[in-house]
């Protein structure tokens, strides 16, 4: 009896392990479902929209989270805006660089584009019936996205359209600019982004491009304080005219980063007042009326281009159609006005609004060159 007590102990041996292991067992699960249940109640309140301060950085200009998100994202984007640093475009013939031209410079951070003899944007224009039935639908609609693009980038730069090439250049001398004129020959310097040094860069800059076929005019490379190029590698010796704005653009940014948000605070604050109202107009017009707003803008803006080239060149024939748009031009301003009026009522019964100072439908609507 007394060896079978001895040895009852070691065939059981097993018991008190199995019971220490399962007690183990059944606390980690304990833990675990206590873990989860205070993680998922913590995470909760962000899920509702509330959004612990603490987490955000104060100095953050744009945050999904952040209150007056539009508001911040604007500030954002003017404290990188420059003024030193314009783009001029001389007849561009393709609406397509157009309108890549401008998407390009509100991308890159380039407040001011002046463009000489520019194409017409205007869906509404008259086209060749035969040039008409050449395009396919495709290209019509590629043709309508890239006027729409070109507006929407406008919504936020400084455009000014230029007759000649003569008022450009005067306009650029009075503001200060020097003229580098991008061109292939041999008098052209080849911008080195590798040793800046040998390009002196000047406080202010009118970076000029001409046509896609043959490079800026005569008379604007004879004006040019420089002839710069971007050097290339391979057989091809030119680029496509918006490929070579963005290039060169961002090339001079390489060479002198003191010229990205180069921009007074005088400028700056000029900017707000027309962006914040900008930003407001999307609350209370309505999508129509926007649209309407916008193609209203686009016909003042053609009657201003038509009497300019009429101005230039006296025996410029106006077309049918060009006369009717001078002839409702009175009747586009009070369109307008009306849907001024709900923008901002206070400035249309002082008689002060915009509209009334030849509205482009760009930031700084009157240019310090008129």
């Amino acid at each position: 009896m007394n060896r079978f007590y001895l040895s009852a102990p070691s065939s059981n041996s097993w018991i008190l392990p199995f019971i220490l292991g399962a007690s183990a067992s059944l606390s980690l699960i304990w833990i675990s479902k206590k873990l989860e249940k205070s993680i998922t109640s913590s995470s909760k309140p962000r899920s509702e929209g509330k959004t612990p301060s603490r987490e955000i950085k104060e100095d953050l200009l744009d945050h999904e989270e952040l209150s007056n998100r539009m508001l911040r994202k604007a500030e954002a984007v003017i404290q990188w805006r420059t003024s030193r640093l314009i783009i001029v475009i001389e007849r561009c013939t393709n609406d397509h660089n157009y309108s890549a031209i401008l998407r390009t410079a509100e991308a890159l951070g380039i407040q001011t584009v002046y463009m000489i003899d520019p194409p017409d944007m205007e869906d509404d224009k008259e086209i060749d019936p035969q040039k008409q039935i050449a395009r396919t639908a495709e290209e019509i609609e590629q043709r309508r996205l890239h006027h729409l693009f070109a507006r929407n980038a406008t919504e936020w730069l400084t455009v000014r359209d230029f007759a000649s090439t003569e008022d450009c250049i005067a306009c650029c001398r009075k503001e200060g600019f020097k003229l580098w004129v991008t061109d292939l020959s041999q008098e052209a310097e080849a911008l080195n982004i590798f040793n800046p040094k040998l390009n002196d860069i000047p406080e202010k800059i009118a970076l000029v491009f001409g046509t896609e076929a043959v490079g800026a005019s005569t008379y604007m490379l004879e004006q040019a304080d420089k002839r710069v190029y971007l050097p290339l590698r391979g057989y091809a010796d030119s680029l496509n005219l918006s490929v070579a704005t963005a290039l060169i653009t961002q090339a001079l940014f390489f060479m002198d980063p003191s010229l990205i948000g180069a921009m007074s605070e005088g400028e700056r604050k000029d900017l707000r007042a027309a962006w914040f109202t900008k930003l407001a107009q999307q609350r209370l017009l309505s999508s129509t009326q926007k649209k309407n707003r916008k193609k209203l803008i686009g016909h003042i803006k053609k009657c201003e281009t038509i009497c300019g080239r009429k101005k230039n060149d006296p025996n410029y024939h106006i077309q049918p159609s060009e006369q009717k748009k001078l002839d409702d031009l009175s009747s586009y301003k009070r369109e307008l006005e009306v849907l001024d009026a709900i923008i901002d009522p206070v400035k249309v019964r002082r008689g002060n609004f915009p509209s009334s100072q030849k509205i482009l439908g760009h930031v700084f609507l009157t240019s310090k060159c008129n």
